[in-house]
């Protein structure tokens, strides 16, 4: 499958990461395709956003280091985020696959 990663680094600790990632509520704030997501089960959401609407299925948590996500409905098939903290700042991969 082919797959896309962008690397950056952010200011801030992989653990503020992290945990802004795991809290489903302020995901539509921070994720600028998405418009509101809707718990439909454990781990689960239906996403309007604005390449459409899909269903994400969280996968992976490595705590601090790692979330991974199933997606339906969408080109992309899977997706995550990998967090590595190199002193004051994280190193951020996201990456998707199609």
């Amino acid at each position: 499958m082919p797959k896309v990663e962008v690397k950056m680094d952010a200011n801030a600790t992989a653990k503020t990461i992290y945990d802004i990632l795991m809290n489903d509520d302020l995901e539509a704030k921070w994720n600028l395709t998405v418009n509101e997501n809707i718990s439909v089960g454990p781990n689960k959401w239906e996403v309007k956003s604005t390449i459409g609407d899909l269903t994400s299925t969280r996968v992976e948590t490595e705590e601090n280091k790692r979330v991974s996500f199933d997606i339906e409905g969408s080109i992309f098939t899977k997706m995550g985020y990998i967090l590595k903290p190199k002193g004051d700042i994280t190193k951020v991969t996201i990456w998707g696959e199609f």
